[in-house]
């Protein structure tokens, strides 16, 4: 009997631990089990981080790319805005020097005129004088 019960321990015994041991493997997998999960989430996290700064710089240069080109095109409308204003100005300077020479032109032909009816009157006179 007395060895029946010591068997019976015994065996008890060995349960016991083999038990524990099992429940502390199990622990120690749900941890590490655990730790996988939370370093690839980190992990996620990060990529995501990354993607988004990306984009960010992405957008950023898309942005400064567009202010640029809109500078340009405003520099180039003032350019040829100037370049409209300049000719507009060429032609009117051309338009007034024709202007101030054709009064020039009558101002002479009315002076040949008068000149000449001087010279008419005068050669009158003359005859008239001889006469």
């Amino acid at each position: 009997m007395m060895m029946m019960m010591m068997m019976m321990m015994m065996m008890m015994m060995m349960m016991m631990m083999m038990m524990m041991m099992m429940m502390m493997m199990m622990m120690m997998m749900m941890m590490m089990m655990m730790m996988m999960m939370m370093m690839m989430m980190m992990m996620m996290m990060m990529m995501m981080m990354m993607m988004m700064m990306m984009m960010m710089m992405m957008m950023m240069m898309m942005m400064m790319m567009m202010m640029m080109m809109m500078m340009m095109m405003m520099m180039m409308m003032m350019m040829m805005m100037m370049m409209m204003m300049m000719m507009m100005m060429m032609m009117m300077m051309m338009m007034m020097m024709m202007m101030m020479m054709m009064m020039m032109m009558m101002m002479m032909m009315m002076m040949m005129m008068m000149m000449m009816m001087m010279m008419m009157m005068m050669m009158m006179m003359m005859m008239m004088m001889i006469n």
